[in-house]
């Protein structure tokens, strides 16, 4: 093969070929450029028209017990005030609990298979207080960003002594810059912030917990900037349920008692 075509070959091996491994970053990102990537992301989320996304929450315990969860998620919204987030949660024995949170633009309510009544709330920010931990933080991290200054609570865009560290081809395609910091309890955070539009893509964090286990915590979006979005997705019919001693199983909402 002559030689031009043989290094021809290669370069276009190589720019097909994604990789996951993280990069240096450019030597020009600092630590304080870190700080303005982290408000570009912020600012993104609290001025568009609508988001929607869906994702996972994969909790990882290890020690003398060892056991991992995943709760899926869904979120969307239109500015101002039109809003749902639903995470299931299959971890009990194949039983899967559900917890949603919606708001049509007149009323903001939530519901919970474990509690089955409708509560309704002045704000989203009061709403979603509720799934927040259950939900492994899902409930809050980009809707109190989606939120901007309505938003309450710990955000992810201002954890501390983040630092650009590299930038990622992650599995989808997408390139991606990766920023390590820490949260307010001193564990590592690590985000992934999709190189182009600035969104959240994946979000690691761990930590140490009393016993010798150790915490890992991982989730992944796959976020859609300004969709065209149905009024009908803001709305929320509770299921019918049956209960079985301790147990609250949800009915498909056809079902009639």
């Amino acid at each position: 093969m002559p030689r031009f075509a043989f290094l021809l070959l290669c370069i276009v091996s190589c720019a097909d070929a994604p990789t996951d491994r993280i990069t240096t970053a450019v030597q020009s990102m600092k630590p304080a450029d870190a700080r303005q990537l982290l408000r570009m992301v912020a600012s993104v989320y609290s001025t568009c028209e609508s988001y929607r996304d869906s994702g996972q929450v994969v909790m990882i315990f290890r020690g003398p017990e060892s056991w991992t969860t995943v709760k899926p998620f869904k979120t969307v919204f239109v500015r101002p005030h039109r809003f749902k987030y639903e995470f299931t949660d299959g971890n009990f024995g194949g039983i899967t609990r559900r917890y949603v949170v919606w708001s049509d633009g007149e009323s903001t309510n939530s519901w919970w298979t474990i509690r089955p009544s409708v509560r309704r709330f002045k704000t989203i920010s009061e709403a979603i207080a509720g799934p927040t931990g259950v939900s492994g933080g899902s409930a809050h991290r980009i809707p109190t960003l989606l939120l901007g200054t309505k938003g309450t609570g710990n955000r992810i865009t201002d954890m501390k002594e983040p630092m650009v560290v590299g930038t990622q081809v992650l599995d989808n395609g997408r390139t991606t810059y990766v920023v390590d910091g820490k949260n307010n309890q001193g564990g590592k955070v690590r985000v992934w912030i999709d190189k182009v539009s600035h969104l959240l893509l994946r979000i690691n964090e761990t930590s140490s917990l009393a016993g010798g286990t150790n915490f890992e915590q991982t989730t992944t979006y796959k976020p859609q900037l300004n969709p065209n979005v149905d009024a009908k997705e803001f709305s929320f019919t509770p299921p019918h349920q049956v209960v079985l001693g301790r147990l609250r199983l949800d009915l498909p909402t056809w079902f009639s008692l």
